[in-house]
């Protein structure tokens, strides 16, 4: 009990003594209010809230050589003499754009504020205490005001706030004020669009001002029905609008007395009504249901892309002004959608250097090995996981992992410069990628048994990266596994924008001997091709204006599909984007598939779609089913065709009439 450890250790503490030792010796547990907080009088708390009002942020990066300059409040009864002195360095350069800047109405308000001391007691008079607090109220609604006006005119106010928040010099609530702002004014640079638990909602990896934010995003389903119901009928209705000058995929095959309905609904009513919807749209009534087969994921990408920002009339309601507000897809503007651009925005645009990376490399075998590796550029360290489940002490036996990296590193610079001194500068060079290398990275490695044991040790290499707060990062992973397998044993992955890499067939699997030097230096050349691979994906996605983790691996079909649909979109053309080989074509692309005509080509290729395979499996000879019908009257029909062949023209009488007369006689 007096901090001193049992002297005889062979002879246990009773039960009652041992709780209360482990009690005090433990570091886990509950900390009272009181060693945090002390209570202060109201008075205190007054004096306190005063001197916080007088405080209030005139210059909101909290420059050290503020202090005691006269009009501040900052300093207290600082000499103004001690700051006259000329300034060097990043002193002279806030300076500078202080002089640039004029905030004199800021500091004069805020004198105000100081002006207005200390409130009365409520209380005892409230009257008195009703007309300073609104005194108080409209000083701090002006301030506000003129903050969110100087960040909208193109001040680097984000720019100074992450450096104040990399050196530690910014209050917590002052950062989170100014991520709102932020997300509000800023441009949204979107690395990755992701999907989230909830149906219709995604998650949208901003880039904003030098800082990585996580925003959720509602995209609503949006789908054209056409229907012979007048518009009067459904005037009010809460889903459906009519739609007009828009214009149907092969708009010839529509009748004109079809009326185009425009039908917009939150996701989780799609599906939750999935079976009311179905019978719905398969009424007598309705002719065609466009737009199905867009997801929230291809509406994002196709409506916003990678750049968007907060409209006007979003701005005016009050969206995005806290980081837990879900914002709506229609809230929202893009280059292509708004007649304005943001102030700043080419400014404000990110660069490959700007963000950190790091690489996540797995391959894997049909019986249960496994190789992880993690590699972090930005601090030179790496760590490996090897897993094989069929031995019960798994072995190392990898070979040194910072000789291999340096010697291949050393390899690539010098392959580098002979190409460089041999004229050869068109390419580009290691080093200049989304990032460059270090010259030695220290690799930690760890063996196991089995896969799960392994996932929980990443989640924690992963969890520890996000507990450094480096700045942005992006995870680069290369995995024969889709991301949702690898976010189901590592939820630490959901807290990255993660690009996916190509697999080469060479890491798919691994060799029964050796396996493990195999993965080894499949990991280091891949690690070195990563950097080079990153920038050429970066400048596609600027380029296509589509998020840098949201490109598939056959990245020009797709970005050819993104174009064409947007521009389909801006000339008002419903979109028969579909997944599969057939448009989406309101429900008739089954039956013009099938009802394909039987000459030529066309009639190959209407045979091919329709040929079923009844039951697959392994047989000694070729079985196949075919269902002949009509074959008397496809015969007369098809008479004339035979002496076309055979170059001979009708001999008999009924030969010349066989085109006209026998299609008479078998309608």
């Amino acid at each position: 009990m007096q901090g001193v450890s049992n002297p005889v250790p062979r002879i246990r503490h009773p039960d009652w003594l041992a709780k209360r030792v482990s009690a005090a010796l433990n570091k886990n547990k509950q900390r009272h209010i009181t060693d945090v907080f002390k209570r202060v009088s109201k008075e205190e708390y007054l004096l306190k809230a005063a001197e916080e009002d007088s405080r209030m942020v005139v210059d909101q990066s909290g420059d050290m050589e503020d202090f005691g300059m006269p009009g501040t409040n900052s300093g207290g009864g600082g000499s103004s003499s001690a700051m006259s002195k000329p300034k060097t360095g990043m002193f002279r350069k806030a300076a500078n754009k202080r002089k640039r800047d004029p905030r004199d109405t800021l500091e004069a308000i805020t004198a105000q504020l100081a002006d207005l001391g200390l409130a009365p007691d409520p209380s005892e008079a409230y009257a008195p205490w009703l007309a300073h607090s609104k005194q108080v109220w409209a000083l701090k609604r002006k301030l506000r005001a003129m903050r969110i006006k100087t960040i909208a005119n193109g001040d680097n106010l984000l720019e100074d706030s992450q450096q104040a928040a990399a050196q530690g010099s910014m209050p917590v609530g002052q950062f989170f004020t100014r991520s709102h702002v932020s997300l509000s004014l800023g441009v949204w640079h979107v690395l990755q669009w992701t999907e989230t638990d909830t149906p219709g909602e995604l998650k949208a990896w901003v880039w904003i001002g030098g800082q990585l934010h996580g925003v959720r995003v509602s995209v609503p389903r949006t789908l054209y029905v056409t229907s012979n119901v007048p518009s009067q009928e459904i005037s009010g209705s809460k889903f459906f609008a009519e739609a007009k000058s828009m214009v149907l995929p092969r708009a010839s095959y529509v009748p004109q007395s079809t009326h185009l309905y425009k039908c917009v609904m939150s996701e989780a009513e799609y599906i939750g009504f999935q079976s009311s919807w179905s019978s719905f749209f398969a009424h007598p009534s309705i002719g065609g249901v466009y737009e199905t087969e867009i997801t929230p994921m291809d509406r994002a990408l196709i409506q916003l892309g990678a750049t968007a920002w907060l409209g006007s009339a979003a701005k005016l309601q009050g969206v995005g002004r806290s980081m837990t507000d879900v914002v709506s897809l229609d809230d929202l503007e893009t280059r292509r959608s708004s007649l304005t651009l943001p102030h700043g925005i080419a400014s404000q645009m990110w660069r490959p250097r700007d963000i950190a990376y790091a690489l996540l490399y797995h391959t894997s075998s049909q019986d249960g090995r496994q190789f992880f590796s993690l590699v972090l550029p930005y601090a030179a360290r790496g760590h490996v996981w090897v897993v094989n489940t069929g031995q019960q002490a798994v072995q190392l036996q990898i070979p040194n992992l910072e000789r291999l990296y340096r010697e291949s590193y050393a390899a690539a610079r010098a392959a580098q410069l002979e190409a460089q001194g041999g004229g050869d500068s068109g390419g580009v060079g290691i080093d200049d990628g989304a990032f460059s290398y270090p010259e030695t990275i220290e690799f930690s490695s760890l063996a196991f048994s089995t896969a799960q044991a392994a996932y929980r040790s990443i989640n924690a290499a992963l969890a520890k990266c996000v507990d450094e707060k480096r700045g942005p990062v992006i995870l680069a992973y290369q995995s024969p596994q889709p991301i949702r397998h690898l976010q189901s044993n590592m939820r630490s992955l959901a807290e990255f924008p993660t690009v996916a890499m190509p697999v080469h067939q060479a890491d798919r699997t691994l060799p029964a001997f050796d396996w493990q030097r195999h993965a080894c230096r499949r990991m280091v050349a891949n690690l070195l091709n990563c950097s080079q691979w990153v920038d050429e994906r970066i400048a596609l996605a600027q380029y296509a204006d589509v998020p840098l983790g949201n490109i598939p691996a056959d990245a020009p079909l797709f970005l050819a599909d993104v174009f064409f649909a947007r521009k389909l979109s801006l000339s008002k053309h419903i979109l028969w984007w579909s997944p599969s080989s057939k448009p989406d074509l309101g429900g008739r692309q089954d039956d013009e598939f099938s009802n394909m005509s039987v000459d030529g080509a066309d009639f190959l290729s209407g045979f091919s779609t329709s040929v079923e395979i009844n039951t697959p499996g392994s047989y000694s000879s070729t079985c196949a089913e075919i269902e002949l019908k009509g074959l008397a009257v496809n015969t007369i029909l098809k008479a004339p065709l035979v002496n076309e062949i055979e170059g001979a023209m009708g001999v008999f009488g009924f030969d010349s009439m066989t085109g006209d007369a026998t299609r008479e006689a078998a309608a």
